[in-house]
């Protein structure tokens, strides 16, 4: 472009020449301009300057040169003046430039258009009537010219710039596909890991898995021996301390199977899938037992335990006693263990109470050892204890106080809070809980002592087909069996767990036998039957030596066992057994595997139902009682009242139902065995009932020890 202006400025004779091209960035930009001689006004010097990235339009000083341009370039037309002066177009110009160029100036403007596509213009001045047609025509000439070149040039640019923005794109892809290789590496080694954790997570289930089932049979097993026996105990003859004593091993033992319970299924309270129950209970009575329990365990010790309950012991609300127990229980055993003398006091007061419902709080005060300001924020975490030191002076986990925590924030809705001192004269540490509780009326209460339930996996299935699922074939219907001739195969390798099933067997009125694994319960099964004298029902352990009532793998080596080779499950080998009097056996499971799943493992082994240890009498009965026969008039004996009967007549044989100093009646004995209405509430001279007795709300200023 440089070359072509100054080739146009020597061929006209002009001393200007300047060239605009089409810009996409500034519309209209100058390429070059070529001049002869000093231009005052545009500042240039004489010959050719260019503007390879572009000069825009408006920045020419010269404003009758940028109007003549821009002039052509709006209407694609040819300007030829011999004088600016003389056109009207271009007349009105300004003073200076008057006084700069008083003669005018001559001015030739071409419009350098290509495929009918705009692409500039070159502008040449000179002196007035400097220039010719001729010059015009050359102009036009050579502006044809400039068009080729300049279309090829702006398409080789542009070009350029196509290029090197696909060269760009270009180097954005390799770059973005390298990355996405480096991604898809990471991905894949992302992909590895959760691969590997999800194993890993699966074999830790697993691992939890086992080792709750086994920790779930280890402690069923010899609880439900606590249970089994406290409730042999409590048939026989006993005084008022005895019977005291046995009721305290039982509620320790029933809230001790609870806590076994929540513990073993943990994953609820992580899930906030843990479930409280309703039923009517008296505040007095929940706290008095729990209480009565400890007191007992701690009145060697010397300490004082204060019973203020400023609640009206008739009333009833719905709560869940068992929870309760468990939250009492905790608070009251962490305020015995930390205080090594003085005393321990349980007061519960009503907050609020309108004819739907009563706000109370419970507190747990002692005079013990107290708890350092900085470290009460601890005390409710999981885990966690107020020092090393503690833990090794007093023991414990430290999940106590968060389990209570959890259920009385997270499940019951109500607020736990606690204080304490490490020093001074009130030394000591006080927890509290408030809780809403509604209230129910006596009327609406049918029987509370029978709908209490501690354990939940006790429950027993619905007897719809006399317990059997459709496909699992016919089996014995114990209601055509008379009630004498019912013969209980027991398979249990706990000798205290048989001696207590037996005995419930027993007083039930049926005849039993028992054996310590699987192999001997079927070689059993087998006798009877050759001997014409076959078992009806079979009461079988799961997790037995030898040959256990899910796998029935056999551990030995020896001639014994040679038939039961194909490890089926015990329960699968019975009905699958050849002996109709076999296969159709009655099957439940009595077993202390209680964990979630269980229930449905026995079922589908084939068995016919399930109870979960510790077993009550109670909860045997009622599961017998639904397979027999309900329309004959004799019913399965009350095993107290049955054991209290048989006492009552050894003792009146013997001569010494009257001897013994401190005895009950067996009159008497035998009445509360009936009737179970009356309870027994000794305490060790220890215990003290501050305000057993309900102060009303005209009178809370008059309590007194009663």
């Amino acid at each position: 472009m440089a070359k072509m202006a100054a080739i146009i400025l020597e061929s006209t004779g002009g001393s200007l020449c300047g060239i605009v091209i089409e810009d996409p960035q500034i519309e209209w930009s100058i390429a070059c301009i070529a001049t002869n001689e000093p231009n005052s006004e545009t500042g240039f010097a004489p010959g050719v300057r260019s503007y390879p990235t572009g000069q825009p339009l408006d920045t020419v000083d010269d404003v009758v040169a940028r109007q003549v341009t821009l002039y052509t370039l709006r209407f694609r037309e040819t300007v030829f003046v011999q004088n600016l002066l003389e056109d009207d177009r271009f007349s009105n110009v300004s003073g200076s430039y008057l006084a700069r160029n008083p003669e005018g100036k001559a001015v030739i403007c071409i419009p350098i258009v290509h495929s009918d596509h705009l692409l500039g213009s070159i502008y040449v001045e000179g002196p007035p009537n400097a220039f010719t047609e001729r010059n015009t025509q050359v102009l036009r000439l050579l502006v044809n010219q400039i068009s080729i070149s300049l279309a090829n040039a702006l398409l080789f640019k542009e070009i350029e710039r196509v290029s090197a923005s696909n060269e760009a794109m270009l180097e954005m892809q390799k770059r973005a596909l390298a990355q996405a290789r480096a991604a898809e590496i990471k991905a894949k080694e992302a992909e590895a890991i959760a691969i590997r954790n999800m194993k890993l997570k699966e074999e830790a289930a697993k691992a939890k898995s086992l080792f709750l089932a086994n920790v779930s049979h280890e402690l069923r097993t010899p609880l439900n021996g606590v249970i089994g026996m406290s409730e042999l105990l409590k048939a026989s003859i006993l005084n008022s301390e005895q019977a005291g004593y046995a009721d305290s091993i039982r509620v320790c033992a029933d809230t001790l199977l609870s806590i076994i319970n929540d513990l073993l299924d943990y994953s609820k309270l992580e899930a906030g899938k843990m479930s409280v129950m309703e039923m009517p209970l008296s505040l007095t009575e929940t706290i008095t037992e729990v209480v009565r329990a400890l007191a007992y365990t701690n009145a060697e010790r010397g300490l004082k335990t204060v019973e203020q309950l400023e609640i009206n012991p008739e009333m009833l609300v719905m709560g869940d006693p068992v929870r309760l127990h468990q939250i009492l229980m905790n608070l009251l055993s962490n305020s015995y263990k930390f205080t090594p003398k003085g005393s321990v006091t349980v007061r519960a007061v009503i907050d609020q109470e309108t004819d739907a419902y009563a706000d109370v709080t419970i507190s747990v005060i002692d005079t013990g050892i107290g708890i350092p300001a900085e470290q009460k924020k601890k005390l409710f975490l999981p885990f966690s204890q107020i020092e090393s030191s503690s833990s090794r002076s007093y023991g414990g986990t430290g999940l106590g106080l968060s389990i209570c925590k959890a259920l009385i924030e997270n499940v019951m809705h109500g607020k736990v809070w606690l204080d304490s001192r490490d020093s001074g004269p009130d030394r000591g540490t006080t927890v509290s809980f408030s809780l809403r509780f509604r209230k129910v009326a006596k009327t609406q209460v049918v029987d509370r002592q029978n709908t209490r339930e501690t354990d939940l996996m006790a429950k027993f299935s619905s007897q719809d087909n006399n317990g059997h699922e459709a496909q699992s074939g016919a089996c014995i219907d114990l209601s055509t069996i008379p009630r004498n001739e019912l013969r209980v195969c027991i398979a249990e390798d706990n000798l205290i767990n048989q001696r207590i099933a037996i005995s419930f067997v027993q007083k039930l009125g049926f005849r039993c036998d028992a054996y310590l694994d699987g192999l001997k319960t079927i070689d059993a099964l087998e006798r009877a039957s050759d001997n014409g004298r076959p078992f009806h029902l079979v009461l079988m352990d799961v997790q037995m030596p030898h040959c256990d009532g899910y796998e029935g793998k056999c551990l030995k080596t020896d001639h014994s066992c040679h038939h039961h080779a194909n490890y089926l499950a015990a329960t699968k080998r019975i009905r699958k057994h050849p002996n109709p009097d076999i296969r159709n056996i009655l099957i439940i499971a009595m077993t202390a595997s209680a964990i979630q799943g269980d229930r449905e493992k026995c079922l589908e082994s084939g068995m016919n139902n399930y109870l979960a240890k510790p077993v009550r009498a109670q909860t045997l009965k009622a599961l017998l009682e639904s397979y027999l026969n309900k329309d004959e008039e004799k019913e399965i004996p009350n095993l107290h009242a049955e054991a209290q009967k048989l006492v009552r007549q050894a003792l009146n044989e013997s001569g010494d139902g009257n001897k013994e100093s401190g005895a009950k009646k067996p009159q008497d004995a035998l009445l509360e065995g009936e009737t179970g209405e009356k309870k027994m509430r000794n305490r060790p001279s220890s215990v003290r009932s501050v305000t057993q007795r309900w102060l009303g709300p005209q009178s809370k200023d008059g309590a007194g020890p009663t």
